[in-house]
């Protein structure tokens, strides 16, 4: 399978976007930012892993690749119901390779610890306990505090993964230092002047997914390029199953969040999709 083309957003799209979410930060409630977590994640972090078959040539490849998906969907979710905590745990660590994976350009050996070095480095500046939306999310999920985490929030612990975020990206080619570096500053900032849940959201609807779906129209079609428009219209059909799936769960189980919903509905994508991901992201250095 081919390798993801690089194609990084002009630089000042990163730090523009962070300084709109730290505006917005202090124009919403606490209610509008979960709101507009909800609508930015269902709008660009769902639909970014609705593509993933459409990277696949080949009907008998696809075919079985849907076959691994709708497996992998199903495991998952089963496994909510059995330990959500355990869930919950797996779910963080496989959202660290993700990020890890599909952030660095690294070829070497060193890739896959380097990758999950930064990915659960990003989670910890991002994803404060202390935070009181992020305990609310925390306890819908797993029905406990769990208060392990809690170290999680020091300040040290916390700076030492900011210095983790800032200094791993120069493990990769010269050339990509300076955008990795206005990434991963707007990253910091970000998680700085906003709350965890708007810092979260920053980084995987704008920073991931965004930028990932941006990359695809190349990866489609190199000779010309995907609009904007082909790649939704892509992305539209899954999407929108997983948002019926997503309200259907909020009917049958009236006592947990939409926005918690969303988080189990995007660990269940995320095991099947970071898979995929790694696959054509090897060897993109």
């Amino acid at each position: 399978m081919e390798s993801v083309p690089t194609r990084n957003l002009p630089p000042v799209v990163p730090l523009g976007a962070a300084l709109v979410f730290i505006v917005l930060q202090h124009l919403l409630t606490g209610e509008q930012s979960m709101i507009m977590a909800g609508v930015c994640i269902a709008l660009l972090g769902i639909p970014h892993g609705a593509l993933d078959l459409h990277m696949i040539t080949g009907r008998t490849q696809r075919t079985i690749e849907l076959g691994i998906y709708l497996f992998s969907i199903a495991l998952v979710i089963v496994g909510w119901t059995i330990s959500s905590p355990i869930m919950f745990g797996f779910f963080l660590l496989n959202s660290a390779w993700h990020f890890g994976d599909c952030d660095l350009r690294i070829s070497s050996r060193w890739k896959m610890p380097l990758a999950m070095a930064y990915g659960v480095a990003m989670l910890v500046v991002l994803i404060d306990p202390a935070d009181p939306s992020i305990r609310w999310i925390i306890a819908q999920l797993t029905s406990t505090s769990i208060e392990v985490v809690q170290g999680f929030s020091s300040r040290s612990v916390r700076l030492l993964a900011g210095a983790v975020i800032l200094l791993v990206p120069f493990a990769q080619p010269r050339s990509t230092w300076v955008q990795s570096l206005l990434r991963s500053s707007s990253i910091i900032i970000i998680a700085v002047f906003t709350s965890s849940l708007i810092a979260f959201t920053f980084y995987f609807a704008m920073i991931h997914a965004f930028t990932s779906m941006n990359a695809l129209r190349y990866y489609m079609q190199t000779d010309t390029p995907w609009t904007w428009t082909q790649l939704v219209k892509a992305a539209a059909p899954l999407t929108l199953v997983s948002l019926v799936g997503i309200g259907a769960g909020g009917f049958f189980i009236p006592s947990m969040s939409l926005l918690s919903l969303l988080f189990i509905a995007l660990s269940a994508l995320t095991l099947p999709h970071s898979r995929l991901f790694h696959r054509v992201y090897v060897g993109r250095a």
